[in-house]
Order: structure tokens, then C-alpha cells, then sequence
């Protein structure tokens, strides 16, 4: 087995079970971390190691794949744990080590790490991706890649496997930016589609109707199709969580305000997303913001 088909897998929620799989289905050697063993016994059955302990999770593996949720879960998971300095050893002793960060990280804590390890000798890329639960259950990702080409190269195997399509962004950095503004859009034309929805009720026009006029007009995308297919039935499972949107929103108010960008409807979102957290739909998709609207609108 070739030392770039070695893969630690960090985090095994929605998204890094569906890339788990498909690498080891692909050939490669896996393992795991998570917090719960019980949460990942269908990828042990898989024939893949798992472990509570970060730094047992990478002892094995030259390829690391980050996919967690927040900052403060990222400093701890690789950071307050020893798992980072213990693959810096291992970069210091020889041994061709990577990084590959698939999360929504912010861009400070994002740089932060890509200038840890080019000290350390240890190759990283910042690579978040897009697709939800569907698209890493069939290798459908599409990766926003910031880093250098040789790197990504070298990494082919994980891309081409877990992946439709890489975007080589630019430098270290720039793919988080392009996924914030990515979901920042989403989580625009999603409320857009929302008001639109609400206000032909509103006006005696069915759902049905509605949806019809959407798929055949020019307001037709994925979102109108997927999403709002979800919203008409109600159906919030979660491919992406409202809570991590709204983390994501938050990074891209912080980002344009650091930049000095004026951005009126992305910052007019935060009140959705806010009543949203607040009455408890953290967990469900994204996509149930619908019954926030709704209330707005007294049709719930």
C-alpha cells in the first residue's frame, strides 16, 4: 500500500463517513477518529481501525483528513490533544506527512495552521467541499482547494476518489474564502426562495403552482430543486446543519467586514439564522429556517 493511500480520518460525522468509506472501498487503508466508538461501527465492520485518542488515530498514517465542525474543535482535536506535535516527530524524523483541512475553518485559524506546519515540515492543504450527505456517500464532493499544485497532485488519490471535481482556488487560504462566499450565497438564495414561497401563499397561490413556475423559469438551480423539495415536505433531515450554516454566515459577516464589503441581504440573515438557534433547530438542515418564516408569517 502506497504511503499516500494511508488516511487518518478526523472526524467521522456526515460528511467524513461518506469519505471514509469510499477510501477504503477504494483500496486505501483507513483510520479513524471519533469520540464515540459505538457512533462508528458500521466502518469498523468496514475493516477500519478507530480510536478515541487523536494521536493513536494518525500513528499509521501519512495522510491526515480533518472534518470537523468549529474552531474550537479543530485547536482541540489536533492541538490540545498532542496529535499535531506528534506528526510534527514524525515530519522532523523524515516521513512524508499532509494535512488536508475538508472543513469550514476560519480563515485565521486556517492560516494559522498552514504557518505551523510549513515550520514543522508538513504539507497542508485547506480544502473545504461542498455536495452535503449525498455527495460524500457517492464520491460527489466538489473540493475548493487552497494550496500549492505539487500538493495537490500528490494527493490525487483522495481527491479523485471522495471527489467530482477539484477548483485549485489559489494559494493556502483562498478555499476557505470561496467556501465561505459559497455558503453565504446558498444560504441567500435559500431564503429567497423561502420568501417567495411564503408570499405566493400568502397570495392564495399553492405550493404546488409555485414550484412548478420556479423549476420551469429561470430561478431554477439546485438549491430551488433540492432544497426547497425538502422544504415542501418538510423533511429536515440533515445534510447540512443549521448550526454550522450559521457559523458559516458568521464568518462571512466577520470577512466582509474586514474587508469593508457591503453585503445587505447576507447581513440580514443573521436575524433568520438567529431565531432559528434560538428556537432550538441547531441540529436539523438548514432548510427547516422555513418554519422560522412561516412564523413570520403566522402560517405556523
Amino acid at each position: 500500500m502506497a504511503m499516500e493511500q494511508s488516511f487518518a480520518m478526523i472526524g467521522t460525522g456526515v460528511m467524513g463517513r461518506g469519505m471514509a468509506l469510499n477510501l477504503s472501498r477504494g483500496g486505501a487503508t483507513v483510520y479513524l477518529y471519533a469520540r464515540r466508538l459505538e457512533a462508528v461501527k458500521e466502518l469498523q465492520a468496514e475493516g477500519m481501525e478507530a480510536s478515541t485518542d487523536p494521536m493513536e488515530a494518525v500513528s499509521k498514517a501519512n495522510t491526515v483528513i480533518v472534518c470537523l465542525t468549529t474552531d474550537e474543535v479543530v485547536r482541540s482535536v489536533l492541538f490540545d490533544s498532542g496529535m499535531f506535535s506528534s506528526l510534527k516527530d514524525r515530519a522532523a524524523a523524515g516521513e512524508p506527512i499532509c494535512i488536508i483541512d475538508t472543513g469550514t475553518t476560519s480563515p485565521g485559524l486556517t492560516m494559522e495552521m498552514a504557518g505551523l506546519c510549513q515550520d514543522a515540515g508538513i504539507g497542508f492543504l485547506d480544502a473545504p467541499m461542498t455536495g452535503s450527505r449525498n455527495g460524500a456517500e457517492s464520491g460527489q464532493i466538489l473540493f475548493m482547494v487552497g494550496g500549492p499544485d505539487r500538493l495537490i497532485d500528490a494527493q490525487s488519490f483522495f481527491f479523485e476518489t471522495c471527489g467530482k471535481q477539484v477548483i485549485r482556488c489559489g494559494s493556502v487560504g483562498s478555499g476557505q474564502n470561496v467556501k465561505i462566499v459559497l455558503n453565504m450565497t446558498q444560504a441567500s438564495m435559500l431564503q429567497s426562495l423561502m420568501e417567495g414561497w411564503i408570499f405566493s401563499r400568502k397570495l392564495g397561490v399553492t405550493s404546488d403552482v409555485f414550484q412548478q413556475v420556479i423549476r420551469e423559469s429561470a430561478a431554477k438551480c439546485g438549491i430551488s430543486e433540492f432544497k426547497m423539495g425538502c422544504v415542501y415536505r418538510e423533511d429536515f433531515d440533515v445534510h447540512f446543519a443549521l448550526k454550522h450554516m450559521n457559523k458559516d454566515v458568521n464568518h462571512a459577516i466577520h470577512l466582509a467586514m474586514e474587508h469593508n464589503a457591503s453585503l445587505p441581504l447576507a447581513f440580514a440573515l443573521k436575524a433568520v439564522y438567529d431565531a432559528g438557534i434560538n428556537q432550538g433547530q441547531g441540529e436539523e438542515d438548514f432548510c427547516s429556517l422555513s418554519k422560522v418564516n412561516e412564523r413570520l408569517n403566522g402560517l405556523r
